[in-house]
């Protein structure tokens, strides 16, 4: 059925031509793929558009987030039509160890965390995957106790869709309240599900400037429940981050979980959408915190592009016990930045768009990076491999120890056009 709207003409100033809006209806019979054009009736002008007909099951809970106490379980459903085959459906979890799913869509929450569930259905056109996020909450959680400083917990407000302003409103009032600017804040998320615009430019609903993601500034710490989970909100940039941290000194990050937007993201170009970026900042740590899916990489540490501060590379830079995986570009870039130590870390399926490593050591052009530990980490699944260390373009590398390090394949070093790569040391290490 076609019907035209003449509520919709719009008239325009130029010959009185006039613009209709119509809407068809569409049956959707088998599985496959059609091309639908509407052709004015002049013939002279068309538009056309694809559909993708698939035979698969619907999740009642698409979309959701299931929270339950540890030690309970859920129930995901799917609705079927008598023509599917339910055996086609397969239930995965991202983090089984926290939460798992068996086959039949039950979850168990294991232990405090945060899981993507994925129920996905292999039909004759390919592959239909429907997603939904669980957090197992511990109820005897108790929030930290810094030593120092002031504590501010956000308390997420209903139907909000869009957590940064609000996050980044409590930092920003607390950091300019304070007439020393440098005092210590911790500020704490609970379990839950936040929604962050990792994207820089324009302004917030407070009619503040966005920098992008959660900014932490000096002497700022971002503690997070192990059930905390920050989903980065889908978005067409070639640059982006869920936490900036960018020209200061103090910063620590630790808990929870982050997904990037990379199966969302609205784009094609760039490969600068990161989890965790450290641009020109010294003394940071970051610890206990789980990055996927993002269209960069999970971590990113380099120099801050601020010509009148002398673009700083960053300094002193600590990374322990995180899980860094399936990130588009590296798990982890070090870039631009010295005397940096990597412990206890897991580096895994990277993939994407090169070099896709586990970790990519690699200053830019002119720049040095020196001093780097890498101790007690594994690796696996990394297209590009386990570790790439690179020398280029008058970029150079100095003092690099990987130790008690394992995975499948053996680290890599490479130099070239003015660049170099010196002083590396590898011992009690098992590769392949």
């Amino acid at each position: 059925a076609i019907e035209e709207k003449p509520d919709n003409v719009v008239t325009g100033s130029a010959g009185g031509k006039k613009t209709v809006s119509i809407s068809v209806v569409l049956t959707l019979k088998k599985e496959g793929s059609v091309t639908i054009t509407a052709t004015s009736q002049d013939g002279n002008k068309k538009a056309q558009c694809n559909v993708t007909v698939i035979d698969a099951p619907i999740s009642l809970e698409a979309d959701q987030t299931i929270q339950e106490n540890i030690g309970n379980t859920y129930q995901l459903h799917m609705e079927f039509a008598p023509t599917q085959d339910k055996s086609r459906l397969k239930w995965e979890s991202n983090n089984p160890e926290v939460i798992s799913v068996d086959q039949t869509g039950l979850l168990t929450m294991k232990k405090a965390g945060a899981a993507l569930i994925e129920a996905v259905y292999t039909s004759g056109s390919g592959k239909f995957t429907q997603q939904c996020y669980a957090v197992a909450i511990d109820e005897n959680e108790m929030p930290p106790k810094p030593e120092t400083g002031a504590f501010l917990t956000y308390k997420q407000q209903t139907g909000v869709t869009d957590d940064t302003p609000y996050i980044n409103k409590m930092l920003r009032d607390f950091e300019w309240g304070d007439e020393t600017h440098v005092r210590e804040v911790t500020l704490y998320l609970p379990a839950g599900v936040y929604h962050i615009d990792a994207t820089a430019g324009g302004n917030d609903l407070f009619g503040k400037y966005k920098f992008g993601g959660i900014v932490l500034t000096t002497n700022q710490k971002l503690v997070m429940s192990p059930s905390a989970l920050l989903i980065a909100l889908p978005n067409s940039e070639r640059n982006s981050q869920v936490i900036n941290i960018s020209g200061r000194a103090g910063v620590s990050v630790s808990g929870g979980q982050i997904i990037g937007e990379r199966r969302e993201h609205k784009g094609s170009g760039g490969e600068w959408g990161h989890g965790i970026a450290v641009f020109g900042s010294t003394n940071i740590t970051i610890s206990d915190v789980d990055i996927s899916q993002c269209w960069g990489d999970g971590i990113y540490l380099g120099k801050y592009d601020n010509a009148s501060l002398g673009n700083p590379s960053s300094d002193g830079v600590t990374i322990k016990n995180c899980n860094l995986h399936h990130n588009r570009r590296n798990n982890l870039s070090i870039t631009d930045v010295s005397n940096v130590t990597v412990e206890n870390c897991e580096f895994n399926y990277a993939n994407g768009t090169a070099p896709e490593y586990g970790i990519d050591i690699e200053p830019n052009k002119n720049r040095t990076c020196s001093n780097v530990t890498i101790s007690n980490c594994s690796f696996r699944g990394n297209s590009g491999g386990t570790i790439q260390i690179l020398g280029q373009l008058d970029a150079h590398v100095k003092g690099v120890t990987i130790e008690n390090c394992t995975g499948d394949k053996a680290p890599v070093k490479w130099s070239g056009f003015g660049g170099s790569v010196s002083d590396v040391t590898e011992k009690g290490n098992k590769w392949g």
